[in-house]
């Protein structure tokens, strides 16, 4: 899934969090739990490093404004404020794939086990479904998670 979702779930999450570190710990394993599932970005595994690279910036890039956007509508709606739980919370469920996004970047090798974790972890059933179907079921993703956050607030 991309940071959008990720943070969204993480949002979730984090109404039930008794302290920062269990969020943190429960943000990663949402993470975990979310790249089960197929989500479009299967198929970047046929772009040379290049075109991968070119290809992350700019999704990390529309991501980060729709997760940013996201966020402050609920800041500005007065439905969350930022407290340690929430941020901690999210940064567990955004890590993984800030640290993939790292490795794929500068290609330090302290971060070799950790990105193939990552690989393994994404679409372990091998089902791909597609770019435009993968951002489709990521947007219903997120709705579903909008829906639960809004009835949790």
């Amino acid at each position: 899934m991309y940071l959008t979702v990720h943070s969204t779930a993480a949002l979730v999450i984090a109404q039930y969090a008794p302290n920062p570190i269990i969020g943190f710990l429960l943000g990663v394993i949402s993470h975990i739990i979310l790249d089960f599932i197929p989500h479009g970005d299967e198929a970047s595994r046929l772009l040379s490093p290049q075109e991968s690279l070119i290809r992350l910036l700019r999704f990390g890039f529309i991501d980060g404004l729709i997760l940013l956007l996201v966020f402050w509508c609920y800041y500005q709606k007065g439905y969350f404020t930022p407290s340690i739980i929430v941020l901690s919370t999210v940064f567990g469920a955004v890590l993984p794939d800030i640290l993939m996004g790292w490795h794929i970047i500068t290609k330090v090798s302290w971060l070799n086990k950790i990105s193939y974790i990552h690989k393994k972890i994404h679409n372990p059933l091998q089902y791909y479904l597609g770019l435009n179907k993968g951002l489709l079921l990521q947007i219903l993703t997120l709705i579903a998670l909008v829906i639960v956050l809004n009835n949790q607030l």
